[in-house]
Protein backbone atom coordinates (compact mmCIF):
# COMPACT_ATOMS: atom_id res chain seq x y z
CA UNK A 1 0.00 0.00 0.00
CA UNK A 2 2.65 2.53 0.96
CA UNK A 3 2.54 6.32 0.82
CA UNK A 4 0.17 6.54 -2.16
CA UNK A 5 -2.58 4.54 -0.46
CA UNK A 6 -2.16 6.57 2.73
CA UNK A 7 -2.53 9.82 0.79
CA UNK A 8 -5.51 8.44 -1.12
CA UNK A 9 -7.22 7.42 2.12
CA UNK A 10 -6.64 10.81 3.76
CA UNK A 11 -7.88 12.71 0.70
CA UNK A 12 -10.86 10.43 0.15
CA UNK A 13 -12.25 9.91 3.63
CA UNK A 14 -14.77 12.01 5.48
CA UNK A 15 -17.41 11.50 8.11
CA UNK A 16 -20.04 13.66 9.72
CA UNK A 17 -23.74 14.31 10.11
CA UNK A 18 -25.87 15.00 7.03
CA UNK A 19 -29.60 15.25 6.53
CA UNK A 20 -30.48 12.40 4.18
CA UNK A 21 -33.48 11.42 2.09
CA UNK A 22 -33.80 8.57 -0.39
CA UNK A 23 -36.46 9.52 -2.95
CA UNK A 24 -38.67 6.56 -3.76
CA UNK A 25 -37.92 4.82 -0.47
CA UNK A 26 -38.92 7.14 2.35
CA UNK A 27 -39.17 10.40 0.46
CA UNK A 28 -41.28 12.28 2.96
CA UNK A 29 -38.81 11.91 5.81
CA UNK A 30 -35.45 13.54 6.25
CA UNK A 31 -33.16 11.77 8.68
CA UNK A 32 -30.04 13.10 10.33
CA UNK A 33 -27.53 10.33 9.84
CA UNK A 34 -23.84 9.82 10.47
CA UNK A 35 -22.25 9.45 7.03
CA UNK A 36 -18.86 7.94 6.30
CA UNK A 37 -17.31 8.30 2.86
CA UNK A 38 -14.42 5.95 2.14
CA UNK A 39 -13.34 3.09 -0.12
CA UNK A 40 -15.59 4.11 -3.03
CA UNK A 41 -18.68 3.88 -0.82
CA UNK A 42 -20.92 6.03 1.32
CA UNK A 43 -22.01 4.36 4.56
CA UNK A 44 -25.01 5.80 6.41
CA UNK A 45 -25.43 5.07 10.13
CA UNK A 46 -28.10 6.09 12.65
CA UNK A 47 -25.38 7.47 14.96
CA UNK A 48 -21.59 7.57 15.06
CA UNK A 49 -21.70 4.78 17.67
CA UNK A 50 -23.35 2.27 15.30
CA UNK A 51 -21.33 -0.50 13.69
CA UNK A 52 -23.91 -1.62 11.11
CA UNK A 53 -24.90 0.92 8.42
CA UNK A 54 -28.56 1.47 7.57
CA UNK A 55 -27.54 2.05 3.95
CA UNK A 56 -24.49 1.59 1.75
CA UNK A 57 -24.11 3.41 -1.56
CA UNK A 58 -21.50 2.26 -4.12
CA UNK A 59 -20.35 5.70 -5.33
CA UNK A 60 -18.88 4.80 -8.75
CA UNK A 61 -22.38 3.73 -9.81
CA UNK A 62 -23.96 7.14 -9.08
CA UNK A 63 -23.85 10.60 -10.61
CA UNK A 64 -23.01 13.44 -8.23
CA UNK A 65 -24.68 16.83 -8.55
CA UNK A 66 -25.98 19.87 -6.76
CA UNK A 67 -29.70 20.20 -6.22
CA UNK A 68 -30.80 23.19 -8.28
CA UNK A 69 -34.02 25.04 -9.17
CA UNK A 70 -35.04 22.29 -11.60
CA UNK A 71 -34.90 19.82 -8.71
CA UNK A 72 -37.16 21.88 -6.41
CA UNK A 73 -39.27 18.89 -5.54
CA UNK A 74 -36.23 17.14 -4.09
CA UNK A 75 -35.00 19.72 -1.63
CA UNK A 76 -35.38 23.41 -1.03
CA UNK A 77 -32.73 23.48 1.70
CA UNK A 78 -29.37 25.21 1.16
CA UNK A 79 -26.10 23.25 0.95
CA UNK A 80 -27.74 20.23 -0.70
CA UNK A 81 -26.45 17.68 -3.20
CA UNK A 82 -27.70 14.48 -4.78
CA UNK A 83 -26.45 11.11 -5.88
CA UNK A 84 -28.54 9.64 -8.70
CA UNK A 85 -28.70 6.30 -10.45
CA UNK A 86 -31.24 4.89 -12.89
CA UNK A 87 -33.49 3.80 -10.03
CA UNK A 88 -32.85 6.10 -7.05
CA UNK A 89 -32.18 9.68 -6.06
CA UNK A 90 -30.37 10.20 -2.77
CA UNK A 91 -30.49 13.72 -1.33
CA UNK A 92 -28.11 15.12 1.26
CA UNK A 93 -27.86 18.44 3.12
CA UNK A 94 -24.66 19.70 4.75
CA UNK A 95 -24.45 22.19 7.64
CA UNK A 96 -22.65 24.93 5.69
CA UNK A 97 -21.29 25.84 2.27
CA UNK A 98 -17.79 24.89 3.48
CA UNK A 99 -19.02 21.43 4.55
CA UNK A 100 -20.88 21.05 1.25
CA UNK A 101 -17.72 21.86 -0.73
CA UNK A 102 -15.70 19.33 1.28
CA UNK A 103 -18.35 16.59 0.89
CA UNK A 104 -18.53 17.22 -2.87
CA UNK A 105 -14.74 17.01 -3.18
CA UNK A 106 -14.48 13.75 -1.24
CA UNK A 107 -17.47 12.07 -2.91
CA UNK A 108 -16.18 13.11 -6.35
CA UNK A 109 -12.78 11.58 -5.59
CA UNK A 110 -14.36 8.38 -4.23
CA UNK A 111 -16.50 8.01 -7.36
CA UNK A 112 -13.33 7.60 -9.44
CA UNK A 113 -13.32 3.81 -9.06
CA UNK A 114 -13.68 1.29 -11.89
CA UNK A 115 -17.33 0.78 -12.82
CA UNK A 116 -18.61 -2.37 -11.16
CA UNK A 117 -21.80 -2.43 -13.25
CA UNK A 118 -25.37 -2.03 -12.04
CA UNK A 119 -26.65 0.27 -9.36
CA UNK A 120 -26.04 -0.80 -5.79
CA UNK A 121 -27.99 0.67 -2.91
CA UNK A 122 -28.22 -1.57 0.13
CA UNK A 123 -30.95 -0.60 2.59
CA UNK A 124 -30.53 -2.56 5.78
CA UNK A 125 -32.97 -1.04 8.28
CA UNK A 126 -34.18 2.38 9.27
Amino acid sequence: FGVFSSLFFAKNHMSGHLLCKIVGYDEQRWKKLWVVCTSYSLFLYKTHHETKPVCTIALPEYELGLIGPDDGYLCELPHSFKLTSESTVNCFVADSSHCLDRWLEVVKNCRAAPNSGGSTLHLISV
